[in-house]
């Protein structure tokens, strides 16, 4: 792609426009001046004990566990490099309900990741009993039907922080409570909701939590998961006693230090990062109703919601056609992970929807670089293309 610039309005814009940032975040140049020196000169094994270029990259991994602590609450020694938020999910999942014996139970969420729902497939091939709670239409899980779930045997609870396709957010308080009270062990993935929402794990009784370096500017190919201490799991790697012989394998020392960058970043700016989406969420929005009426609807229970995740049903339309129609605009129809599946989302479906209106939603992602002019942009543009298509 060969970026142009335009004027809109009077205000320079850049096209093509990026408005995916659920999917990925670009990476902050910040952060890649922190990991430059891991990518050219201080190319150390960080496992290697016997020399400076070793210590120097085994310094500067322990200084990032220790940002990524920082910004969950958490001891450094609680925090387990993986290759991502996918890796932290799946020894979270399977390395706690395998580190059991006799009967076991998990229960999570219909509306979770393909990150989460394999590994359940799994578990449930192994024998493991799943409990898959529904949704409302909002994307809401009702908290007496999770206290209805639990069962003597049930070792783990999994409900993401953020929904990726809806930016339905959790009340991971309360979940917390319930599971502690019933001496559960409690897992959240977390990739998409730490952008933009405060975790305290001091605060919060959840004992595992997944995230990812490229949800929250930092590099691709690298996330963590935090293991409260005393929280068991089982290895799925083996090799190695890397990360307290969890993980087998040598840490990627730039990555790392990019991942822990990205933390310490987002704890400095995120409550403004926050106000600023939410504000030019609410712009386009108030643009697109106030021109296209009731034709535009909101997927959002907006007491519970991500505000750069915003899922938008365009009724008597394929969103495909409207995503073909508008190439200068990078948006997509739901997860990344699952853009190249021709069936419905099952989040979507989950929360009521038919194959016909969840075939009519997009969903646009508003980050840190998002600018006004660009949202003004998106909502004319989203107002010129829909009557061409409805009609």
């Amino acid at each position: 792609m060969t970026p142009r610039s335009i004027l809109h309005k009077g205000e320079r814009v850049t096209l093509p426009l990026y408005l995916d940032y659920q999917a990925s975040t670009p990476l902050d140049p910040k952060v890649r001046q922190q990991m430059a020196p891991y990518l050219d000169t201080h190319w150390g094994n960080p496992h290697s004990s016997t020399h400076g270029f070793g210590h120097d990259a085994r310094k500067a991994i322990a200084g990032a566990r220790q940002q990524i602590a920082g910004l969950l609450g958490a001891d450094p020694q609680e925090i387990i490099f993986t290759s991502g938020a996918t890796e932290a999910n799946n020894l979270a999942l399977l390395g706690h309900v395998r580190s059991h014996v006799g009967a076991r139970h998990v229960i999570s969420v219909e509306t979770e990741h393909e990150a989460v729902l394999a590994p359940l497939s799994q578990l449930e091939a192994e024998g493991v009993a799943v409990t898959r709670l529904p949704v409302d239409a909002r994307g809401g899980l009702d908290l007496d039907q999770l206290k209805q779930a639990l069962r003597p045997e049930t070792v783990l609870v999994s409900v993401m922080m953020a929904n990726n396709e809806t930016g339905a957010c959790a009340d991971l308080e309360a979940i917390g409570r319930i599971c502690r009270g019933a001496g559960v062990t409690f897992h959240s993935d977390a990739a998409q909701g730490l952008g933009t929402k405060e975790l305290d794990v001091r605060q919060t009784a959840v004992d595992l939590v997944s995230l990812s370096g490229h949800k929250i500017y930092g590099p691709m190919g690298i996330g963590a998961l935090y293991q409260r201490g005393g929280c068991a799991l089982t290895p799925l790697v083996h090799g190695g006693a890397q990360e307290k012989g969890l993980r087998a394998g040598t840490l990627p020392t730039a990555l790392c230090v990019g991942l822990g960058a990205a933390c310490a970043l987002l704890a400095d700016r995120r409550e403004a990062d926050a106000e600023r989406i939410l504000a030019l969420r609410q712009q386009l929005v108030t643009g697109l109703k106030s021109a296209l009426g009731e034709a535009v609807q909101v997927n959002e229970d907006a007491a519970r919601q991500n505000p750069g995740c915003l899922s938008l049903r365009f009724d008597g339309i394929e969103a495909e056609d409207l995503l073909h129609a508008l190439p200068d605009l990078a948006l997509a129809t739901g997860s990344a992970c699952t853009s190249r599946d021709a069936r419905p989302s099952h989040v979507l479906l989950a929360m009521g929807q038919t194959a016909v209106t969840a075939a009519s939603t997009l969903r646009l992602g508003i980050g840190r670089e998002t600018t006004a002019a660009e949202i003004s942009y998106v909502r004319d543009q989203l107002v010129a293309a829909y009557p061409n298509l409805s009609g």
